[in-house]
């Protein structure tokens, strides 16, 4: 594996010869753009919304739309001087418990491996804070951007996770539904059934191993098929069958396995 990132982790006046490995290959199906007629690939083209023209890459200049609609243009050489300066150090600010840090704030993950494997230093950070139950907070400039990471303890090594800054984060509140912090109204019952069922599906370990994307592995071996010759299988939609309404109790109830309750006749009299 090829390391993207070389430098040092600083810690107080400790410096740590590391690198950084991507952690994740996304793995996608590759769909291409296709002129329906002739099946052939569609290509990119910088057509001028005013001009009507194609614009040629020399002629491209970068800018941001203002309030008004107009555009504030910048140059290359305005965005060098205000680039970051170009550093070879992750830089340690703090630590923190992980539970601190919710989960929208993670954004890419990177492995953080020291040059050698004898680099004592490296190992005694890592152990300590696993004994410790510690995650770093550290700053780093790569490819021209300045990071905020978190690195924390991962199998043998470091995992290093890029963070999205609080302004990158959209508020939950523009959801319409999730603007106001009112929940809608369950009686015991439902909680006490809710909980069993939570309790029931609980495991003990999580093995990611278990789930698979089926629809890009049947569309794989469609695909293959259509390589090797073979016709395409019709792909029959399956129709919806309108139930009818099952209440929140209900559908506890039979996800536990719990005979509901039946209501009570009234008895006739004499």
């Amino acid at each position: 594996m090829k390391a993207i990132w070389k430098g040092t982790l600083a810690i107080g006046k400790v410096e740590i010869p590391v690198k950084l490995y991507s952690a994740i290959e996304s793995q996608s199906l590759g769909f291409k753009m296709l002129h329906a007629k002739c099946k052939s690939p569609l290509n990119y083209e910088r057509i001028c919304s005013k001009c009507k023209k194609k614009v040629e890459w020399e002629n491209v200049v970068k800018g941001m739309e203002l309030a008004d609609g107009s555009f504030f243009v910048i140059t290359q050489e305005k965005l060098e001087r205000l680039k970051p300066e170009h550093t070879d150090e992750i830089t340690i600010k703090e630590f923190v418990t992980s539970t601190l840090i919710a989960p929208i704030y993670y954004d890419a993950h990177y492995y953080l491996a020291p040059n050698k494997v004898t680099e004592k230093a490296y190992f005694l950070l890592m152990h300590t804070m696993i004994d410790l139950d510690k995650v770093a907070i550290a700053t780093f400039v790569m490819r021209e951007k300045e990071y905020a990471c978190a690195i924390s303890p991962y199998e043998h090594g470091f995992l290093l996770s890029t963070l999205n800054y609080e302004y990158e984060i959209r508020p939950i509140s523009r959801i319409e539904e999730l603007s106001v912090k009112v929940s809608a109204k369950v009686t015991k019952k439902e909680e006490e059934l809710a909980e069993k069922l939570i309790r029931k599906m609980t495991k003990k370990k999580f093995d990611i191993n278990e789930f698979h994307d089926t629809f890009a592995e049947k569309l794989i071996e469609k695909i293959k098929r259509a390589a090797a010759g073979k016709k395409h299988l019709a792909m029959r939609a399956k129709k919806a069958v309108k139930g009818r309404e099952v209440s929140l109790l209900e559908s506890l109830q039979e996800s536990l396995g719990v005979q509901k309750e039946k209501p009570l006749r009234a008895r006739a009299r004499k």
